[in-house]
């Protein structure tokens, strides 16, 4: 038997940490799927705080970033430290 041996085409998936309760007043960092880059770009990759949180369905929550508000669904905010 042949040891695996893994080559740079190999794609390691690590699961994803989304945030979908967060607390009022926590720190997240908000990511964007590369296709969205072009709309959302300008919120890839920063931190933000939880303002308000959202109960029913969607699951969007209020996060204050850079001063200014928006409405993030909870699948782009992820906690911060988290290995993406």
């Amino acid at each position: 038997m042949q040891p695996y041996i893994s080559t740079p085409n190999d794609r390691i998936r690590l699961p994803r940490i989304v945030l979908t309760n967060p607390r009022l007043g926590q720190v997240v960092l908000v990511r964007y799927n590369p296709r969205a880059k072009l709309i959302m770009g300008h919120l890839h990759d920063k931190l933000g705080t939880v303002i308000q949180r959202s109960r029913g369905k969607p699951r969007n929550h209020l996060v204050d970033v850079d001063g200014r508000l928006y409405v993030i669904p909870c699948g782009n905010l992820f906690p911060t430290g988290a290995a993406l």
